[in-house]
């Protein structure tokens, strides 16, 4: 209990601490948490290593022909998927410190801003930049995706962004949502409603017009169809087929699929970095405003 006597008679006082004093002591509480109980975050890396890996030998050196084609959109599919729904693991990182965070924040001890940014910084990117970087350096190159460093680092900036929207998603959910196993269930389905809109299960030029937003707002079609742009946009598929050999721009059937050749900056990668932004914002001023102590 001394870090916790420390930090108490730090923070109290006649005068609340400085905006650095707070944040100091609560990086340091957020790191501390990590290392006393690091299940939760060596899981993570080590789910990350083994299933890249399993990945990389199962869809491994992908061909330019059709089949090569279908792995590849079910390669990025499956990551996507696997990063989306590991996020929900995070569900329990607010709820866990609900009670006490609001009694501290009552107290005085520290401001929303302060908690909510030590928060971000030491809980969730460290599960959510550091695996998605692990598993994408592992599996790029075992899969044989496009050998460019140029593509390589576009292929991780779609995946980390992509971990961060699904993991600002969760924080909202989880400071909006007290009861988890409610917060469990919304967090399943809202990932479950962006999957069904990512493009592959649903195409997009057969959709009423509509409903063309629900595929402009999931964070799921955004970081799958730049990954498919980033790989696709400039290979051509070679196939023989009884006897007649067919060269197949990718990008032809990509827009058949309902996806844009050129999509990956705009809207893509804007779209990861809008909505991210709008749900860390939307989850702190939820926090700030409406996660009090009844008294």
């Amino acid at each position: 209990m001394r870090d916790v006597s420390e930090e108490t008679n730090v923070l109290r006082g006649r005068r609340r601490a400085s905006w650095a004093t707070q944040f100091k002591i609560l990086s340091g509480r957020a790191f501390k948490n990590l290392y006393r109980d690091p299940a939760l975050m060596t899981a993570h890396y080590v789910a990350s290593i083994v299933i890249a890996i399993v990945c990389g030998l199962l869809v491994h050196n992908v061909t330019n022909d059709i089949p090569g084609f279908q792995n590849r959109l079910g390669f990025f599919f499956f990551t996507l998927s696997l990063f989306g729904f590991a996020c929900l693991s995070s569900l329990g990182l607010f709820a866990n410190e609900r009670i006490l965070f609001m009694r501290e924040r009552a107290n005085g001890y520290y401001a929303s801003g302060t908690y909510f940014t030590s928060k971000v910084l030491f809980d969730v990117v460290p599960l959510r930049v550091v695996p998605a970087l692990v598993y994408g350096s592992i599996v790029y190159g075992l899969v044989g995706l496009v050998p460019s460093i140029a593509q390589f680092w576009k292929f991780l900036l779609a995946l980390v962004l992509f971990n961060l929207t699904a993991a600002s998603v969760v924080l909202f959910v989880s400071i909006a949502i007290e009861n988890t196993a409610v917060a469990g269930l919304v967090g399943t389905l809202i990932m479950l409603e962006n999957l069904l809109f990512a493009g592959l299960l649903v195409n997009r030029n057969a959709v009423a017009p509509y409903l063309d937003w629900l595929f402009s707002l999931s964070f799921f079609h955004a970081a799958y169809e730049g990954m498919l742009v980033n790989e696709l946009r400039y290979l051509t598929l070679k196939e023989r087929k009884f006897g007649v050999d067919l060269d197949v721009a990718a990008a032809a059937i990509l827009s058949s699929f309902g996806f844009q050749a050129q999509a990956f900056w705009w809207p893509d990668m804007i779209t990861l970095g809008i909505l991210c932004a709008t749900m860390l914002i939307l989850a702190f001023l939820w926090l700030h405003f409406f996660v009090k102590e009844k008294r």
